[in-house]
């Protein structure tokens, strides 16, 4: 963020977005799910990932020195884009996150969360944190 001010006209606007997975949710959840995004998360982690970073926007935004931060929260659902898509957007992609030692069981936790897409009944969301500020 300190890099991207200089290159921001004065009263130019920033615009950022990422999850916070502990905003993420499913059900029915078969222990599967949060194993399979605790993995992804120490895996991220290790890279200097945070899969808890949008509840820290604000204090990114106001550190790097922009003014008038915000952060709001936009909730995306299954109801909203079917949960196929839930699970393809917010948890296919954390495979790559996980260690190679532990891929074996991470496939066997990915699979069993896709299960719930023949569950008519299932449901997953998760809010999608949005920060915005401006340069003086």
């Amino acid at each position: 963020l300190k890099n991207i001010l200089p290159f921001l006209k004065p009263g130019g606007k920033i615009v950022i977005a990422d999850v916070d997975d502990d905003w993420l949710t499913i059900y029915p959840d078969s222990g599967a799910f949060r194993s399979f995004a605790n993995r992804a998360a120490a895996g991220q982690a290790k890279n200097m990932g945070d899969r808890n970073i949008g509840r820290k926007f604000k204090a990114y935004l106001t550190e790097a020195g922009f003014a008038d931060p915000k952060t709001l929260v936009q909730t995306v659902t299954s109801d909203d884009i079917g949960m196929k898509n839930f699970i393809d957007l917010t948890t296919g992609f954390k495979i790559e996150q996980i260690p190679v030692e532990q891929k074996e069981e991470a496939d066997k936790e990915l699979k069993e969360i896709q299960k719930l897409i023949q569950v008519p009944s299932a449901w997953a969301g998760v809010g999608i944190f949005l920060g915005t500020a401006t340069r003086t």
